[in-house]
This record gives structure tokens, C-alpha cells and sequence, in this order.
């Protein structure tokens, strides 16, 4: 088994992991426990309300929208989240493109909260994966992820798009306090080169 494979599965199973820990959080009856030295006369029980405020949808921006290339040149495309009102705990990030007009070469800048725990490339789709290192104190309203860098193999125009499918085959976010994929419908990005 390659290295990429047993990070997918690992990753593959914190996530369901998370989702079950999230369910049983949101969902476990309260421990109906009453200290030993109270009455039970004297106790009454005060309704409890727990409310979700739903997280808006998170936007993905990749930048530049478009690009002009030379031969010899690199891609970089910055990838950033924003509209944020909670912390992103983990993020899987697909992308299509045409391998025979650009190669994925790496990712850089990556944000100092995050780990990259995999990054691929499978029929013509850049699978990448962020998870939060540690829980952040601070809610930032947009985080800029990392940067990929792409370099051109030919002449021609390429677009970059994000693959958004239903079920959890494309590209989503998890948020704090919430388990459902929050990211919305994202854009396309192009680069020409010349």
C-alpha cells in the first residue's frame, strides 16, 4: 500500500470518526444525576435549550481568475476560504484539469495551522486534503490555505474546476460545530499559455 493510500484511509476514518463524536454530542439524552446529598424534594429542573445557529456557506476563491503563462513559467493559483463563522477543521479540495496542458508540481505557502496529509493526482483530478493541527481559539472570517503551482507542458488554454458533487465524492469543508459539508458552489478559474 503507497503512502497516499493509507493517509486517504486514515483521514477517511477521523472523518467518520468526527461525524459519529458530533452525532453522539448533538444527540445523547442528559444524565438525568442528582448529587447524593440533595433532597429530592428540594431539586427542580430548569429547561434546557440548546440552539445550532447555522454557519452560512463557505466560499472557496482560487486566484488569479484568469492568467496569461509563458513556457517556462509557473502556475500560482492561490487557494483561500472565506466567509467563515466557524474555524475550517478539515477540507478535502478537488480539482479537474487537463494533465496534458499543465503538471501539478507542489504545494507551498501552506497556512501554519493546517497539515496537507494528502495530495494526488488521479484521472485528471488534483485531490488535496487540509486538517486543523490543533483547535483555534480565534475565528477568522477568511483563511488563506496554501499555494499550488502548476507548470505548462504545451500551448493552449486550461481551466481549473472544482469538482462539487453530492455525497461526499467532491470538494467540501467541515466546520466547528457543524457536520455538514458548508462549502458552496465554487468557480472555475483559466490560464492561457502562450
Amino acid at each position: 500500500m503507497s503512502r497516499n493510500t493509507i493517509l486517504l484511509i486514515i483521514l477517511g476514518l477521523m472523518t467518520v470518526g468526527f461525524a459519529v463524536l458530533l452525532f453522539l454530542l448533538t444527540k445523547a439524552p442528559a444524565l438525568n444525576r442528582q448529587p447524593n446529598n440533595i433532597n429530592q424534594t428540594q431539586t427542580e429542573r430548569l429547561p434546557v435549550s440548546i440552539t445550532q445557529v447555522p454557519a452560512g456557506p463557505v466560499v472557496l476563491l482560487l486566484e488569479p481568475f484568469q492568467a496569461e503563462i509563458s513556457q517556462g513559467e509557473v502556475w500560482k493559483v492561490s487557494v483561500s476560504y472565506q466567509n467563515l463563522e466557524a474555524n475550517i477543521q478539515a477540507a478535502d479540495l478537488i480539482l479537474a484539469f487537463d494533465p496534458t496542458l499543465f503538471e501539478f508540481v507542489a504545494v507551498e505557502n501552506l497556512n501554519l495551522n493546517y497539515l496537507n496529509p494528502r495530495t494526488m493526482v488521479k484521472d485528471n483530478r488534483l485531490i488535496l486534503s487540509f486538517v486543523e493541527k490543533q483547535e483555534q481559539t480565534e475565528i477568522s472570517q477568511e483563511v488563506k490555505m496554501a499555494d499550488l503551482i502548476f507548470r505548462p507542458k504545451r500551448a493552449g488554454k486550461a481551466t481549473l474546476k472544482p469538482v462539487f458533487e453530492l455525497g461526499g465524492n467532491g470538494s467540501q469543508v467541515m466546520v466547528a460545530n457543524n457536520d455538514k459539508n458548508q462549502l458552496s458552489q465554487p468557480t472555475t478559474i483559466s490560464a492561457t499559455v502562450k
